[in-house]
């Protein structure tokens, strides 16, 4: 045991793979362990180096294969495969803790659109998914709490549903895109979610490389603005025939995303989890938080600023919940309120909606929720198959715009199963950062969530499911509060 002075309280430890337990009457943290795991550590290596070798080789042979029997350009095939063996050989040389944040930096930077899938393997899903089967290898997996139960009763819930559907299937255009569609909710986020492991030191590292991540985008964002144009990816896209039509009132800069709303979603939870740093460490994230915030304001996503705006809300309860001293919350959400009136204001996001595009669109998204209704009815809410709902749509309601909201979505294509499935995932995320006083990642999470039901997110972008897995490595790691935010109760005993 060790003792901690300036609170005279025990930590009592557990097993060596396990975070530690401050406890206190009605107020308990868990710390992260430093120290690392010894026992079994050759044995590891040599195991995920069996495992996952055959894996790279046979998934650069099923790239290879794949893009040779489609139509795509010879230069789109070489772009495949070198991407998959960078992927794969980066997998195995690095550390281990390394892939989820690697991840997060292969979904931001490669050009998802022009680039491809290998049937929806996107290359930041697949690091994800060898992520998990290296640390597969530990001898000593710590206990799985429930948040890490609910999240992993409802990835199963939604694969095993989706699989299900999918042996229903006589037509081979909506077989196709269901298949490729699991296959990107595995890799991104079932299989990550059955490993069961301590991600303490893939957090510490993602927290240190997602602010940098953030501003080095924002700053290309913000240039790509000022340019009207965006020189780099744009052209990229246009080499492979996608070019982005930009047919709004304004120019939204879009970055290395292919289109302002997934640029958005990203910077909602970015800015999130900027804030939730800012409340649980006090300081170092205010530079994350302005990059954040300026990457959201140039996609102008109403949506987006929205999903910032109530992540900030779920932060400022949790935070409460959690013992944060309310005196040290003021001058964090002052500032945020400033910083909102200012872009009120300035008229930034107005002009975008008064626009008469901005109008249709809000137009069409209070519309589909009856076509969504009808639609989900006529499969008997069992669900028509994943990444099937705008074909339902059509042809049950006679929809003639597509499905912009993922949860309607996610409810048309996998029915109430696959929508609880997906709500647990969720609900366990939340209930395992509570746990470990991981208000970043509260944001995060529930700014994604909120940005995503905006738009038809879940089944038009397939690496998006790789941030969504990141995001819930995040989530289960417990995180220690700087003292002098603590007050000296808690009102939940978040283990």
């Amino acid at each position: 045991m060790a003792y901690e002075p300036e609170r005279g309280q025990i930590l009592s430890l557990g097993g060596h793979n396990s975070p530690a337990v401050l406890s206190s009457g009605k107020f308990a943290m868990r710390m992260i362990p430093t120290g690392k795991s010894h026992a079994g550590l050759k044995w590891n290596r040599l195991s995920w180096l069996t495992i996952t070798g055959p894996a790279g080789i046979a998934l650069a042979a099923t790239a290879g294969a794949v893009s040779a029997s489609s139509s795509a350009p010879s230069g789109q095939l070489i772009a495949l495969l070198l991407i998959t063996t960078v992927t794969v050989g980066f997998s195995l040389i690095c550390p281990v803790h390394v892939l989820p944040t690697a991840a997060l930096i292969a979904y931001v930077v490669l050009p998802q659109h022009a680039i491809g899938y290998v049937r929806g393997a996107a290359p930041a899903a697949v690091l994800l998914t060898l992520w998990a089967v290296r640390r597969f290898g530990e001898t000593h997996p710590p206990r799985a709490g429930m948040g890490d139960n609910l999240m992993r009763a409802g990835g199963l819930a939604v694969g095993a549903w989706g699989l299900t559907l999918l042996t229903l299937f006589e037509n081979g255009v909506q077989r196709e895109a269901s298949s490729i569609w699991l296959v990107a909710f595995a890799l991104g986020v079932l299989i990550p979610l059955l490993q069961v492991t301590d991600t303490s030191r893939e957090t510490q590292l993602l927290w240190r490389v997602w602010p940098i991540l953030t501003i080095l985008v924002a700053c290309y964002m913000l240039a790509e603005f000022a340019l009207q144009a965006n020189l780099i990816y744009d052209s990229l896209y246009s080499v492979q025939g996608r070019p982005l039509a930009q047919t709004w009132s304004v120019y939204r800069s879009h970055g290395p995303f292919g289109h302002p709303l997934y640029a958005a979603t990203f910077f909602a939870a970015s800015t999130a989890a900027a804030l939730g740093r800012q409340i649980s460490q006090g300081r170092g994230s205010l530079l994350w938080f302005v990059a954040g915030s300026i990457g959201l304001l140039t996609t102008f996503s109403r949506g987006a600023l929205l999903a910032l705006a109530v992540a900030a809300v779920a932060m400022l309860l949790a935070a409460l919940a959690l013992g944060v001293r309310r005196t040290g919350l003021v001058p964090i959400y002052t500032q945020l309120f400033v910083g909102a009136s200012v872009v009120a204001v300035t008229g930034l996001i107005q002009s975008r909606a008064n626009s008469a595009e901005a109008r249709i669109s809000a137009s069409v998204r209070s519309e589909v929720f009856a076509g969504a209704v009808k639609a989900a009815e006529y499969t008997g809410w069992r669900g028509s198959g994943a990444a099937t709902s705008d074909l339902t749509v059509k042809s049950a309601a006679a929809l003639p715009y597509l499905l912009e909201n993922s949860a309607l979505q996610i409810g048309v294509s996998l029915g109430v199963i696959g929508l609880a499935g997906f709500t647990l995932i969720i609900a366990g995320g939340l209930v395992a950062a509570v746990a470990g006083r991981n208000i970043a990642a509260i944001g995060a999470l529930v700014a994604f969530v909120v940005a995503i039901i905006g738009y038809n997110a879940i089944e038009s972008i397939f690496s998006l499911m790789a941030f969504l897995g990141v995001i819930l490595v995040a989530a289960r790691a417990p995180v220690e509060m700087t003292s002098s935010n603590l007050a000296t109760t808690s009102r939940i005993s978040p283990v």
